[in-house]
């Protein structure tokens, strides 16, 4: 992963605070973060999604959502597609329905288009999310996902 859009040390210093503990890191965190936004290509996206952990962030994971949202579509569609077995994987399913509810909403036929060229594992963590009753009334554009998979 390379990242060079953003201020030298901005990775390292980002995910030593993955975990955070105090209010003090919790604002160095959403501080480099913001950093962030505008300068989101794949890699930073990449980056950005693996800090969703299961568990309590004091809404601190709101400000990489909306940064994820300065991104281009494709990098952060790709980005999210490539994350999502994790975020299955390690009960993230919360922010996973989320990211993958709106991107179905706003860009349906990109996430189709990315969605059939991924690997298996990818589509399994796609349609566990997409096959619940509840995400489909919530996101009833979702079928036209599942009909692919």
């Amino acid at each position: 992963m390379t990242i060079t859009n953003l201020p030298n040390g901005w990775t390292e210093k980002v995910l030593a605070l993955k975990y955070r503990s105090t209010n003090e890191q919790n604002i160095q965190f959403v501080q480099l973060i913001d950093q962030a936004e505008g300068n989101c290509n794949l890699d930073v996206c990449c980056l950005l999604l693996s800090l969703f952990v299961d568990g309590d962030d004091d809404g601190v994971l709101e400000s990489v959502s909306s940064v994820l949202a300065s991104a281009e579509p494709t990098d952060y569609i790709s980005a999210l597609m490539a994350e999502l077995p994790r975020l299955v994987d390690d009960n993230v399913t919360d922010w996973a329905e989320v990211m993958v509810g709106q991107a179905i909403d706003e860009h349906l036929n990109l996430v189709k288009s990315i969605s059939l060229k991924q690997p298996d594992n990818v589509k399994s963590a796609l349609k566990s999310i997409i096959s619940d009753s509840d995400f489909k009334d919530f996101y009833p554009n979702s079928s036209e996902i599942e009909k692919l998979l």
